[in-house]
């Protein structure tokens, strides 16, 4: 593990942000992954009211049209956790099944999803699920609650459907509930995750596809209370991650000194009151972090700009803040798409479902 430090910080921001609702004939934004292909954006998520798996293509960069909006619907229902690849053209979503927890692969025929099949290839295991392509295939990271006092595997898909796969448990004694990120290390997948039994972060590095081989290490948990809203990304070669430290209530970025995250460098990043219990982290163009955060005091989606690798020093600005209730930004996700942040969240409003925000 490694020391903790405070950021120095510059409240001003230098972004601005476009502002755009999804629209859709049902309740989307809860359970958000995203990822980028021909410079723009396809994200999954869950379908509320249909309790099904939704695909969202961006007809541009800032997504202020859509090109397909899908409800991905079928036998045993899903959309929980839902999380996505692109792969040869075709989004490769995994989720949580409704009805039994199952691990959920949906394969879309086409790029723009107007056909589909799913099918589960881990019973009682879909939970808090996050995919990466590894030598063109899926390979998912997924939670079981009731196996081994709280359990997570990895599982390998043989193809892309995922029809057969080699699945590898991970670690076990995890608690009844956590949440996960993966990402591709030097070629190999690696999973960062919170452990609630312990309440502290830990990471996994595979040593092989399938992660039958591996290496472990804890990240954080000096304090107890950390690795809730953990994101992970790759910067410079190696990980970083964002996360919740809930005894200060703020914002946490760790970067890793090597691909097997021996040591970290921790910088608590927001420390306004009630924040974090969600984030997202990816690289910005400068090959330093951007993050966004929920911040719970003032129900508002939050966005810190860091200016140097260890994010010792940002800037923040608020990316949006208008919605009563439960408020905006409880789920997102951020990528960089030519340079600027785009940041596909929640919005429980008056109205709520699936908004983008893109920055500049």
């Amino acid at each position: 593990m490694g020391t903790t430090t405070t950021s120095t910080t510059m409240p001003d921001g230098d972004f601005t942000w476009e502002l755009n609702p999804v629209p859709s004939g049902d309740d989307l934004g809860i359970d958000i992954d995203m990822v980028l292909t021909g410079g723009r954006a396809a994200i999954s998520t869950r379908a509320n009211g249909a309790n099904s798996p939704a695909f969202v293509l961006c007809a541009n960069a800032a997504c202020t049209t859509v090109d397909s909006n899908q409800i991905l619907t079928g036998p045993n229902l899903g959309g929980i956790s839902a999380s996505i690849q692109i792969i040869n053209d075709q989004p490769v979503i995994a989720s949580e099944a409704l009805t039994d927890k199952a691990l959920r692969v949906t394969l879309c025929t086409d790029l723009t999803c107007t056909g589909w099949d799913s099918n589960d290839p881990l019973a009682n295991g879909g939970g808090e699920s996050s995919i990466v392509t590894i030598n063109g295939l899926p390979v998912i990271g997924s939670f079981a609650s009731e196996v081994d006092g709280g359990s997570i595997d990895i599982v390998a898909c043989d193809n892309l459907a995922c029809t057969s796969s080699t699945a590898t448990q991970v670690a076990t004694d995890v608690g009844p509930a956590t949440q996960t990120s993966m990402a591709v290390v030097g070629g190999l997948p690696a999973i960062a995750y919170w452990n609630s039994s312990r309440d502290d972060l830990e990471y996994i590095l595979c040593l092989t596809a399938d992660c039958s081989s591996r290496v472990s290490n804890r990240i954080d948990g000096a304090s107890g209370e950390v690795g809730r809203g953990i994101d992970m990304t790759v910067i410079g070669g190696f990980p970083v991650m964002s996360y919740q430290d809930d005894v200060n209530d703020t914002v946490v970025i760790a970067r890793c000194v090597d691909t097997e995250c021996s040591t970290a460098s921790i910088n608590q990043v927001a420390g306004s009151s009630n924040v974090g219990t969600f984030t997202s982290i990816v690289g910005g163009p400068d090959g330093y972090a951007w993050v966004a955060f929920y911040n719970a005091t003032n129900t508002s989606l939050e966005f810190a700009n860091c200016e140097n690798q260890t994010c010792s020093i940002v800037d923040f600005s608020t990316v949006d803040g208008a919605a009563t209730g439960d408020g905006v930004g409880r789920y997102m996700v951020i990528v960089n798409i030519d340079g600027r942040p785009l940041i596909a969240y929640r919005d429980d409003g008056t109205d709520p479902g699936l908004k983008t925000a893109y920055g500049g």
